[in-house]
């Protein structure tokens, strides 16, 4: 997460900059020709756009992680011996990959308590909003901080 550190301090310390002293704005950058005003809010709302993508991101990441342990799952309980087995195993990751990711969190009962499955869920229907172009009313804010921590613990309890 550090790379989203540096570029979330290099957009605050942007704004700072830009507000003492607007004149030192490159020529090339596409912030030399606006106001002060307009230049803060288009900064503003890069750091949103930057928050909401690093979300997306993570969560594609997640997805990744969480199927490719689910192919390792399914491959040990059915190695491919035998065309059966391989069938099973294949429709098994097929449909998975198509399924509700919703869905596959809820297999890991097991191994994740509800509190952090639901918290994950959360994550998960922000980074739908945000993916489906922020359509309809917004669900609750999650942060790439908070995301990040969210998926991580869910990893951490089921790799």
């Amino acid at each position: 997460m550090e790379w989203y550190e540096i570029n979330l301090d290099s957009q605050k310390v942007l704004k700072k900059i830009i507000k003492k002293n607007p004149e030192i704005i490159p020529l090339q950058s596409v912030l030399v020709a606006k106001e002060l005003k307009e230049t803060t809010k288009l900064l503003e709302t890069s750091i949103v756009e930057l928050n909401d993508l690093t979300v997306v991101s993570l969560v594609s990441i997640f997805e990744q992680t969480l199927i490719g342990h689910l192919k390792n799952l399914i491959y040990s309980q059915f190695e491919p011996k035998n065309e059966l087995n391989k069938r099973i195993s294949d429709y098994t990751i097929e449909h998975a990959e198509r399924g509700r990711f919703t869905e596959i969190i809820e297999l890991f009962k097991p191994q994740v308590d509800s509190e952090l499955i639901g918290m994950v869920k959360q994550v998960y229907t922000y980074r739908n909003w945000v993916a489906h172009g922020k359509l309809g009313d917004a669900p609750a804010k999650i942060d790439p901080i908070s995301a990040y921590e969210r998926l991580s613990d869910f990893l951490n309890k089921v790799l």
